[in-house]
């Protein structure tokens, strides 16, 4: 009887173990970007070559355009910095703000749409021409144009030599087994995102 309930716990144990096999997207970046000191803004191409290594049909693929997060007060970051009560970034000037901005994606030379996440332009869904099966892959060109802001956070400008680049590029969005996470630049919270390739020129 004892083997017997052994065998058993053991069986289901393996079956909710294995039930979802882990998987991970593989992503790679080709990033052409020239930075204009004077201006603070940059501009690039992007191609991004992306496996889905998921069990799911994906029609759609999120991009995180993290800088627009300082773009305007409409963004959850401007949002969290009111509730804390940090008025830097609300009474700034618009020259001292920051964007990213898509001016095209392409997809073997197709233009393809995409759409803002509701109440947070800094993550967009790319809307693929057709669905992206498991073990299919995709490569994408963005053309972008994006500016450093003011030292409100985490990215920003000091002078005409000193730029903290974090998170300047568009991004592609993680997705596991939960499914997408769209998760929008803060100055309190961390950032969760794809191990990927990268070749960049500045």
């Amino acid at each position: 009887m004892r083997s017997l309930l052994l065998i058993i716990i053991i069986a289901l144990t393996t079956r909710f173990l294995f039930a979802d096999a882990y998987f991970q997207q593989e992503v790679e970046y080709k990033i052409n970007v020239t930075l204009n000191p004077d201006t603070k803004t940059y501009a690039g191409t992007e191609y991004i070559h992306y496996k889905n290594n998921s069990p799911d049909v994906l029609d759609y693929i999120w991009i995180h355009l993290y800088p627009n997060a300082y773009k305007d007060e409409s963004t959850p970051f401007a949002k969290q910095q009111n509730l804390r009560r940090s008025r830097s970034f609300h009474f700034s000037d618009k020259s001292e703000r920051g964007y990213l901005n898509l001016e095209s994606v392409k997809l073997n030379s197709k233009i393809l749409s995409w759409d803002y996440k509701p109440e947070a332009i800094d993550e967009v869904k790319i809307i693929l021409p057709q669905p992206l099966e498991p073990n299919q892959s995709v490569d994408l060109k963005l053309d972008f144009k994006g500016k450093f802001p003011k030292s409100f956070s985490r990215m920003s400008y000091f002078n005409q030599t000193h730029f903290a680049a974090t998170q300047w590029y568009p991004k592609v969005v993680v997705y596991d087994k939960f499914g997408w996470h769209p998760d929008s630049y803060l100055d309190m919270g961390e950032f969760y995102g794809e191990f990927a390739r990268f070749d960049v020129s500045i």
